[in-house]
């Protein structure tokens, strides 16, 4: 007859004691803790990332505007103006705005019918982690104010005001690869909280005139023009508010270091 009892060899089946449960909880805690760091670490790079194809891809299709209107950047007001209507016929929506230099914040719009399948609302338009893209808005991607004026606008010695607002040329560029074309202002606006926040300052995500994009702090950003567009009822910005918008000397100064 097979004895019930447990031989010598064998071990107890049974559950885990209080010590091991309070072990294997403390052990998780602690990997845990250790993880959390890095999980946000990747999804802010994660993040950064995402942001920057879109500017690439704005980027490239203003290269592809610059094609098609013999070498211009987005030149859709007519300076002569005081007040414009910048329609999207497709949707049948339009918005009217009285400043000149706002061009730069909504040209996502005067583009969106020949460019974006007439979407004002384009995912490439925004930041990953903006969520809210109600339209027909304008876009934290700014096309800087320099190309909307002359560069010798953009001296204060050789500033003359209003006659020199017109288009610029992908020519006139000088240093491509320090020249923004499109400035991420999103993470100036909401500082420590924006993804990659650094000692220079937040990371400003730009893309580039080379046809790259890429990060730098506000420290690695040369000062701008210091009156911004100046004082004029067309302005939006009466000093260098955000870095990479009013860089000296225009479309042939350059905006990083």
């Amino acid at each position: 007859m097979r004895s019930s009892s447990r031989g010598p060899g064998r071990k107890a089946l049974g559950g885990f004691t209080i010590m091991e449960l309070l072990v294997g909880v403390a052990v998780i805690a602690l990997l845990l803790g250790l993880s959390t760091p890095l999980l946000g670490k990747v999804r802010s790079r994660a993040m950064q990332a995402g942001t920057l194809s879109n500017l690439r891809q704005c980027g490239q299709v203003l290269s592809v505007y610059g094609g098609d209107w013999r070498g211009s950047f987005p030149a859709f007001l007519d300076p002569s103006r005081t007040r414009w209507t910048i329609e999207v016929a497709s949707q049948g929506v339009s918005i009217d705005i009285e400043k000149y230099f706002l061009g730069g914040m909504i040209w996502n719009v005067a583009l969106a019918d020949a460019y974006f399948d007439g979407r004002t609302t384009h995912e490439a338009f925004y930041p990953v982690e903006q969520a809210s893209r109600e339209g027909p808005g304008g876009t934290p991607f700014l096309l800087p104010c320099v190309y909307f004026a002359d560069p010798a606008y953009w001296r204060l010695e050789t500033r003359t005001g209003r006659e020199q607002y017109r288009a610029t040329f992908q020519h006139q560029v000088v240093y491509p690869a320090n020249k923004t074309l499109l400035v991420g202002v999103h993470g100036l606006l909401v500082g420590d909280e924006s993804p990659g926040h650094a000692a220079g300052g937040a990371l400003v995500p730009s893309a580039k005139a080379d046809g790259s994009a890429g990060s730098a702090t506000e420290a690695d950003h040369k000062p701008g023009c210091a009156s911004g567009e100046g004082v004029s009822d067309q302005s939006i910005h009466f000093f260098d508010t955000f870095v990479g918008l009013h860089a000296v000397g225009g479309v042939r100064g350059r905006d990083l270091q």
